[in-house]
């Protein structure tokens, strides 16, 4: 249900270019293009992406699954006093966008939720091209499905 109200939204608002859901073993996976969210080298969220946000907050509200949100960037190296490498990009991404999302609904469970950062070590594509690249720098937000013991 969660997988077609997204794809509904991101169809109303011609986001297709930015934004992709599937289901996959672990559960739902939403893969967020790092244009969306975040400005070249920034972990700061930027005003639009704040609006996806708030819509994706009140679809998780409900939710009592888990939710793994990671952040991913491309292999080309970062060195700046802020972000010293990708895996601190990565992370500070994933972390910003949790802790935004969290602050959307009183209703969300933040037990039910953590951030991860990969770096560059996690590629969809390879990062031999620019396209490559732009498809490996994302965040993606994981709600893991629930297996009942037997």
């Amino acid at each position: 249900e969660i997988k077609r109200q997204l794809d509904r939204y991101i169809a109303e608002n011609k986001l297709e270019g930015q934004f992709t859901t599937f289901i996959g073993n672990e559960g739902l996976m939403i893969r967020i293009k790092d244009t969306a969210l975040f400005p070249s080298g920034s972990a700061e969220l930027l005003p639009e992406s704040r609006r996806f946000a708030q819509v994706m907050a009140k679809m998780l509200a409900p939710l009592s699954q888990r939710v793994v949100i990671s952040g991913h960037t491309d292999n080309v190296p970062i060195n700046t006093p802020k972000y010293p490498s990708n895996w601190e990009l990565s992370t500070a991404r994933a972390v910003n966008f949790m802790k935004y999302l969290l602050a959307q609904d009183e209703n969300l469970k933040p037990e039910l939720f953590s951030a991860i950062g990969y770096g560059e070590y996690q590629p969809v594509a390879d990062n031999n091209t620019p396209e490559g690249r732009a498809q490996n720098r994302r965040v993606e937000i994981m709600i893991l499905r629930t297996y009942k013991s037997r």
